[in-house]
């Protein structure tokens, strides 16, 4: 998909490393803007870790994913113009599987009074801390591990099992030791507080509408353009590509990993941004993605494990990812810092949920793809640095014309909703370096 090749001497406005979903938000914004704009993507297709991969014409993401109704991300779809199909998953009757038993997940009122995975005790102390959730300042706990505040709070029981879990389902991570309450905490807020969407055609929609939007407004899309190195210098920034060419910009936004944006700004990268890459904790998570020719039990739709951190759910009963008749489960299993533990056991692991909630999936399987560990959340936020306050800012550089964006970049939101708010945060400092575009904006944006 290489939609434009240039020549070396060419001068833009901004040069974005990275087609994943942070340097095409990037890209969205500066381009409606009025700015001139090009992307350099290594790989042949755009997303990174938003692309979706087509098999035997089901549609799976890179896991699990789900779109935060009230988060940066939706907002920004929306200023942007960008309506994508999709629904709020319906979870029908939801399980907590703890060891090798199943319970009714506490969805409502009703499934929390009849669930028999805790006592009378324990739901009335649900119960008012759901109430309470919304009212909860979670801003006092930014410096306390969620360990430490569970600890505190509901003890050690399967009330902190549950909470836990609900904290690893929104954030993507199970890191309860460095974590911070706060900000794990506050996802959860969000994710009561306005629902996810499962999205049609899964979150290749996202890519092609930035991507479409990013073009529509005069910006150029490069594949497999790898940039090797970025500079500055009295010509203003410069990046520089694996073929020994080179390109300049007015300014440069990194959307790439964070060892990859330490490795591309080489002696240009402060110690203090190279101290805060080093510090960060990423999350990983194995993922087992299965298109079935039949829903054996059609009304267990979503599940979850209390004292292992696993999850289960049928994407496909909200979003269109396949043929008609083929369902789409996503498995996930989430791996501990420092945790290392034999591919096999884990997808055997994910499969024995899978029994327990669908049994006789295996007469039914279509497809299926299994990815042993790959990177959920480029950075938990952690207690120790005051959760997402302690991120890498967006303007990390200082004075030069060299941004970052990445779902580990700026204090704004995690997951999606960070890459956004930081590829959008980083187009508005461009804006204000750059002055007055040389062409009139495009629709408006932001």
């Amino acid at each position: 998909m290489a939609d434009y090749t240039e020549t070396s001497t060419l001068e833009v406005d901004a040069r974005i490393v990275g087609g994943g979903i942070a340097g095409l938000a990037a890209a969205a914004v500066l381009s409606r803007a009025g700015y001139s704009v090009i992307v350099h993507e290594r790989s042949r297709t755009l997303g990174g870790r938003g692309a979706t991969t087509e098999l035997d014409g089901v549609k799976f993401n890179l896991g699990a994913h789900a779109l935060y109704a009230s988060g940066h991300g939706s907002g920004l779809f929306e200023r942007l113009g960008i309506r994508l199909a999709g629904s709020a998953p319906s979870p029908g009757e939801a399980k907590l599987q703890l060891g090798n038993r199943l319970y009714p997940m506490p969805t409502g009122l009703k499934t929390l009074l009849a669930t028999g995975a805790f006592s009378l005790r324990e739901k009335l102390w649900l119960f008012k801390f759901t109430l309470g959730l919304q009212k909860l300042d979670t801003a006092k706990l930014n410096n306390t591990t969620v360990a430490d505040w569970l600890r505190a709070l509901p003890g050690s029981g399967r009330l902190a099992l549950y909470l836990r879990t609900l904290i690893r389902l929104t954030t993507y991570a199970d890191a309860p030791d460095v974590a911070s309450a706060g900000d794990s905490l506050a996802q959860v807020q969000l994710g009561s507080r306005g629902g996810v969407y499962y999205l049609d055609d899964g979150w290749e929609s996202i890519v092609n509408a930035l991507r479409g939007v990013a073009i529509e407004a005069g910006a150029r899309i490069q594949t497999q353009s790898a940039v090797k190195s970025v500079s500055v210098g009295e010509d203003g920034a410069r990046v520089a590509f694996a073929d020994e060419s080179s390109a300049c910009a007015k300014a440069i936004i990194l959307a790439v990993p964070p060892d990859k944006a330490v490795e591309l700004l080489g002696d240009l990268a402060e110690p203090s941004l190279a101290r805060g890459v080093a510090s960060l904790v990423p999350a990983r998570t194995a993922c087992l993605d299965i298109a079935l020719k039949g829903l054996p039990q059609p009304d267990c739709r979503f599940a979850l494990g209390l004292d292992a951190p696993l999850y289960y759910s049928v994407h496909s009963a909200a979003a269109k990812l396949g043929p008609e008749g083929v369902h789409v489960i996503h498995l996930m299993r989430s791996l501990r810092t420092g945790e290392y533990l034999d591919a096999h056991a884990v997808e055997a692991e994910m499969e024995v949920m899978l029994d327990r909630v669908l049994p006789g999936w295996r007469d039914h399987v279509y497809t299926r793809r299994y990815l042993p560990s790959m990177v959920s959340n480029s950075a938990v936020p952690l207690a120790s640095n005051g959760g997402l306050a302690g991120r890498p800012a967006v303007n990390s550089l200082g004075d030069l014309p060299i941004y970052l964006a990445g779902d580990w970049v700026g204090s704004e939101g995690m997951l999606l909703d960070a890459a956004t708010a930081s590829g959008e945060n980083a187009a508005k400092q461009t804006i204000a370096r750059l002055g007055r575009p040389a062409r009139s904006a495009v629709h408006g944006v932001a």
